[in-house]
């Protein structure tokens, strides 16, 4: 097992306190602890890059119970509520781990959270996170590898004679485009927009309302350059706001947005 699997468990306990910090209370702090945590709830994670596998998060039910709650603000979260929440926080404390190192380059896609008695594949750490003097959650983590090396497409047989087959070419960037990779770009989230008079922009103020052309539950958009490349949901990451992406464009309109 690579070593990268042990130490996701030791940055997962940080960015899970600091999600904890956010969302339930600002007093959470991440514990050391290297124990067996029996699985209640179990949340499966799909890591591609430099960790190809499966990766599952386990919590005991009461502690994944305990944790629905406090997020909900509710004395009981119900089954579904409780694998939400769970999936939620996992995917918040994951978001943009591939822009760091030693982990550049990985995805992780957080699949349904689900009641499992055991966790699948082999222990890779724990940690704790204590939200106050009565709470604590533990949480254990295993790992089962999948293939490093991107699985091949099958291959297509030859068409019948007579019959014609064409395939479409596919599509690729400018061939320069290695060229211009470390260039930083400025990116900009647009949570909605507005036409207002000019006298109302005089009167603007402390305390004045601008109402956008966006409903709470729309995604947000993603733009480079002035230019729409992506949208997604807003999630706070470590006691910072970002932005989990649920739509993108085109590779070729990505691609375009370089012209400004």
């Amino acid at each position: 097992m690579s070593p990268l699997v042990r130490e996701l468990a030791q940055v997962l306990s940080t960015r899970f306190a600091g999600v904890m910090q956010s969302v339930v209370t600002p007093n959470a702090e991440a514990l050391a602890f290297d124990g067996p945590v029996a699985p209640g709830w179990l949340v499966p994670c799909e890591l591609s890059g430099p960790i190809a596998g499966t990766w599952y998060l386990a919590v005991s039910s009461d502690g994944a119970a305990s944790l629905a709650s406090r997020v909900l603000m509710k004395d009981t979260a119900s089954p579904e509520e409780i694998g939400e929440a769970l999936k939620e926080l996992t995917a918040q404390a994951l978001s943009g781990i591939g822009l760091e190192a030693p982990f550049t380059g990985m995805a992780a896609t957080v699949g349904k959270p689900a009641t499992a008695p055991v966790a699948p594949g082999v222990p890779a750490g724990s940690f704790a996170c204590r939200l106050d003097e009565t709470t604590t959650l533990y949480f254990g983590c295993s790992y089962a590898a999948g293939s490093a090396v991107p699985a091949r497409p099958p291959a297509v047989s030859a068409p019948s004679p007579g019959v014609a087959a064409a395939a479409a070419p596919a599509p690729r960037g400018p061939d320069n485009l290695e060229l211009i990779l470390d260039i930083d770009m400025p990116l900009t989230v647009r949570f909605g927009e507005a036409t207002i008079s000019i006298e109302t922009l005089c009167r603007l103020g402390p305390g004045s309302l601008v109402e956008l052309s966006r409903q709470p539950d729309d995604p947000v958009d993603v733009l480079i350059n002035g230019r729409l490349v992506a949208r997604g949901e807003v999630v706070v990451v470590a006691g910072n706001y970002g932005v989990r992406v649920t739509q993108v464009v085109s590779a070729d309109e990505r691609v375009r947005t370089l012209n400004g």
